[in-house]
């Protein structure tokens, strides 16, 4: 008895220990975003400027009774850069190219090659995501590509008709299948031993689960992603992070937060001055604020370099 409740006592430390973490690890970030603030802020000032040198809007410096010109000498070295950096990068049949380390890696080199082709050709829109991020790098001295693995589940519909008991039960008690209908219908078979023999055929109609892993890559927008301005890479920025757009009932599903604790927290992400900056020359953000724009809310996606 002694020893259970020992063993019952160390369980319950090792929970808390864990709160404690998790706790510790939010609030590690929270401090990282709050400290990152004015650097985000002064990067977001430079790129309206920057945008505004791109598109060859006025700086609202100019003068009264003075030449009003802009020139858009960056618009026109940007967009005659573009296609000599696509053919470099995307013009080859072959985008990835994987070297083996030794000869026993001659093979699996190949067929990894075709793979990671293959995915970012055809599952992935390869060919948006470099323009993007060549485009973005040169506009805004910042292209952010994420990267990930997604795993999703989807259900295809499933019928079955004339099963036997055993093919039935089979079904049931697979993890993967959930069955919506059955409907029986009785047969008779002659045995030469058992003579007459009364059996139950099933009929089902369900749906198969399907689970599937990928490799998946998406282009951030520069003022979505947040980091250290004063890190000289990725790597020695303690924490970056992206400020993502996701359904409130995705986030009570998944982390189990309130319509309470959501409400009031989230700042408009439309009203950005910046976004409105970037999307002034199309008129706006009216035309990309979805029509039930209150079932979405922001939260910032971290990362943490954990050393331990």
């Amino acid at each position: 008895m002694a020893d259970l409740l020992a063993d019952i006592t160390e369980v319950t430390e090792k929970i808390e220990e864990v709160k404690e973490e998790g706790e510790t690890l939010k609030d590690r970030a929270l401090d990282y975003l709050e400290n990152y603030k004015a650097g985000m802020e002064e990067l977001s000032e430079i790129r309206k400027q920057l945008h505004k040198a791109y598109m060859g809007d006025k700086y609202g410096n100019e003068v009264d009774g003075r030449s009003q010109v802009v020139m858009t000498d960056v618009a026109n070295t940007i967009e005659w850069l573009m296609p000599t950096l696509m053919r470099i990068f995307y013009g080859g049949q072959n985008i990835v190219e994987v070297r083996p380390q030794g000869p026993e890696d001659e093979d699996k080199a190949k067929l990894m090659a075709e793979k990671i082709n293959f995915d970012f050709q055809k599952r992935l829109p390869g060919y948006k995501i470099l323009y993007w991020f060549f485009k973005d790098a040169l506009v805004y001295k910042l292209g952010v590509v994420k990267y990930y693995w997604k795993e999703e589940k989807r259900y295809d519909f499933i019928e079955f008709d004339n099963l036997t008991e055993d093919e039935f039960n089979l079904l049931k008690i697979n993890d993967n299948i959930i069955i919506d209908e059955v409907s029986a219908t009785e047969s008779e078979i002659f045995d030469p031993i058992f003579g007459a023999i009364k059996k139950n055929n099933y009929n089902i109609k369900g749906r198969k689960l399907i689970k599937r892993g990928m490799p998946m890559a998406e282009n951030l927008p520069p003022e979505e992603f947040i980091f250290d301005i004063k890190a000289r890479s990725i790597e020695d920025s303690d924490l970056v992070a992206h400020r993502k757009k996701v359904r409130k009932k995705e986030l009570k599903q998944k982390y189990g937060i309130s319509e309470d604790d959501i409400e009031g927290e989230i700042d408009n992400f439309y009203y950005d001055e910046e976004i409105t900056t970037r999307f002034k020359d199309l008129g706006g953000t009216s035309f990309i604020i979805d029509d039930k724009e209150d079932e979405y809310v922001y939260i910032h996606e971290c990362y943490l370099n954990d050393y331990d």
